[in-house]
């Protein structure tokens, strides 16, 4: 039930500012096809944000790629418990295994798409029970929160409008 709420309550930061290229499609079984995290069509060396506030459990390269995983926890109080949040792609990276992070923090930058033979977009990826054999990987679009600017009124005698800073915010999916 714990882990329930949590979920329910996850609202997750855009890694990167870039259109989303592949969506996630939810395998059969836990070893069957499928794509299990949503793709960022981002630019090179771009600043690349934590998703979401907890402890980073993972921050390396697995298979020529760099990840940083993160830990949510629901009371269990280490930081990696019943939610882990990642983001792949990463050339560089800004955080350590152990680090507690805040949503929106940098943790990277985005791998160069010349940087070798591996090379790919930013993803995000959502796992409950991560290691555990109840593991099941989430559609991050479903925790996504999403920008929306200010509405803002624009004259139409002719005269042009004020120039004023863009003011964007984010909004959860069920508007937490």
């Amino acid at each position: 039930m714990l882990v329930a709420v949590l979920v329910a309550s996850l609202c997750l930061v855009p890694p990167v500012n870039a259109p989303v290229v592949e969506s996630f499609t939810a395998p059969v079984c836990p070893y069957c096809a499928g794509h299990r995290t949503i793709e960022y069509a981002s630019a090179a060396d771009v600043a690349v944000v934590a998703p979401v506030a907890g402890r980073v459990a993972f921050a390396g390269e697995v298979a020529g790629r760099r990840y940083v995983s993160i830990g949510v926890s629901a009371g269990a109080g280490d930081g990696t418990g019943d939610v882990t949040v990642t983001v792949g792609g990463l050339g560089s990276l800004a955080v350590v295994a152990g680090q507690i992070v805040v949503a929106g923090q940098i943790v990277g930058r985005s791998q160069s798409w010349a940087a070798g033979p591996v090379t790919g977009p930013v993803t995000l990826s959502v796992r409950r029970d991560a290691g555990q054999p109840s593991e099941q990987y989430l559609d991050p679009a479903r925790y996504l929160a999403r920008r929306v600017a200010r509405a803002r009124l624009v004259p139409t005698d002719g005269t042009p409008p004020r120039r004023t800073a863009a003011r964007t915010r984010l909004v959860c999916p069920t508007g937490r």
